[in-house]
């Protein structure tokens, strides 16, 4: 049975290259969302379980960091791939919010990513 995977991103091409990567490589089924507001609407209406989510961090209608609030509160444990171009002392800043929370962060990726890194961080990510 294929996994799905839930890709947040507002930027349609980045979105559509982690995709693509997921879906012919891995088999992976790949919901996409522009924005926080779309991302749980995915995860609330979601039919099969979310198997990983990868969220952008800089993001119009709920950036990452809502996602992140939201995905805690509603105590969802999917573990998540946080990609983004922010400066680093906001990437580690949501990293350890999520972590607080209790969410599981299986890694933090820096725009620009190269698909050998998306890759590898998604087959480490899946295998689990």
């Amino acid at each position: 049975m294929s996994k799905a995977i839930l890709v947040v991103d507002d930027d349609p091409i980045f979105m559509e290259i982690v995709a693509s990567v997921l879906s012919s490589q891995r088999g992976a089924t790949v919901l996409r969302a522009r924005n926080g507001k779309e991302a749980l609407r995915h995860i609330d209406d979601a039919a099969v379980p979310i198997s990983l989510i990868v969220c952008d961090l800089n993001m119009p209608e709920h950036d990452g960091v809502e996602v992140i609030l939201e995905l805690a509160k509603r105590r969802i444990l999917t573990p998540i791939v946080l990609i983004t171009g922010a400066v680093p002392a906001v990437v580690k800043s949501a990293e350890i919010l999520a972590r607080v929370h209790g969410l599981n962060v299986l890694n933090l990726l820096i725009k620009p990513v190269h698909a050998r890194q998306l890759a590898q961080t998604f087959d480490k990510a899946l295998a689990a």
